[in-house]
């Protein structure tokens, strides 16, 4: 049997690869050591062939959080979606963790989560159009050494 890790095809060549790397606020609570590998690994793709480039994003992500600042758009979902139990209260144990944001969301206006919505869709047109000169994403999957 094989390793679900191995890979049967070649590895495909970097050379032209467009690499985004959206610096700013997603990188701001990188521990040193995680920015460290980070920046060791872009430098691999870079020799590999691949261009990187710096891809701002943080108006966007600005954007996104001002319009979502009452709650978030899952959120607000799933507050319609867990309405009565969040009015009676639930039948079994639910972990604040999750109970506080819904409820908090369940108070949030109709007409906010619209122009939520909206502001949404405007704001993933704007990424598209930013996304278009790269082919891929890089970041560090956590800020943190796990």
């Amino acid at each position: 049997m094989r390793s679900c890790w191995s890979c049967r095809r070649s590895p495909r060549p970097l050379a032209g690869l467009r690499i985004g790397v959206p610096r700013g606020v997603l990188f701001e609570d990188t521990e040193e050591e995680v920015a460290a590998a980070f920046e060791r690994c872009a430098r691999k793709l870079e020799l590999a062939g691949a261009r990187l480039a710096d891809l701002s994003i943080d108006d966007l992500l600005a954007d996104l959080r001002a319009a979502t600042r009452r709650a978030s758009i899952a959120a607000m979902e799933g507050a319609a979606v867990h309405a009565d139990w969040l009015a009676t209260g639930p039948t079994t144990p639910v972990d604040p963790r999750v109970s506080e944001p819904l409820s908090r969301a369940a108070a949030v206006p109709a007409t906010a989560y619209i122009r939520a919505i909206h502001r949404r869709t405007a704001l993933v047109a704007a990424m598209d159009e930013r996304l278009a000169s790269v082919d891929v994403l890089a970041l560090p999957t956590t800020p943190v050494t796990a």
